[in-house]
């Protein structure tokens, strides 16, 4: 996924705004909201956009009729992983083989990533109740409720499918990473 950057002052905004470009999101007073962990579908802390994006749509995308933070078991993680596979069979694993030298890819793939957040709206959505948080080492990072439109369940039937690509993507651009490395 990606990371949002806010103004950090005051220690409370009603209306969070995004920054999107990135030359400012190291201006002074400007925090992250800790890779999506601060964007909170309600009230529970694992109901982040994160979590999201790691846990639940992973499990609707395997046919999951709801979302756990369950371990899950390897019976449920080999048909997971068969359920990839197929993926990316039907999306043609061709399209989404690196050229080049493979020093380069990751950074193609981060940015691929990023175009993608973008195009797919993954960061676009009403934002409340903003306040800083402080872990008293030095870190400020900012928290607020996603209680705007669309809901948790409107965005995970929006981007199930990106979710599905992206999956496919990372394990053909793996396969090909370890393919091209000289082991020793």
């Amino acid at each position: 996924m990606t990371s949002g950057y806010y103004k950090s002052s005051p220690s409370k905004l009603a209306a969070p705004k995004l920054i999107i470009h990135p030359d400012r999101a190291d201006d002074p007073g400007v925090l992250g909201d800790r890779g999506g962990n601060g964007l909170l579908f309600g009230t529970a802390k694992d109901n982040n956009l994160h979590a999201l994006w790691d846990v639940c749509l992973v499990q609707k995308a395997a046919g999951a009729t709801s979302c756990s933070s369950a371990r899950p078991t390897s019976v449920q993680i080999k048909a997971f992983s068969t359920k990839v596979a197929s993926w990316v069979k039907a999306l043609g694993a061709a399209a989404f083989k690196p050229t080049g030298d493979h020093h380069t890819w990751a950074a193609a793939w981060a940015t691929d990533s990023l175009h993608v957040a973008a195009t797919s709206k993954a960061y676009e959505f009403a934002r409340a109740n903003g306040v800083v948080h402080d872990n008293h080492q030095g870190e400020l990072w900012m928290s607020m409720d996603l209680s705007g439109a669309p809901t948790k369940r409107q965005y995970i039937t929006s981007h199930i499918q990106i979710m599905k690509d992206q999956l496919s993507k990372a394990g053909v651009r793996l396969a090909e990473l370890l393919n091209h490395i000289e082991w020793k």
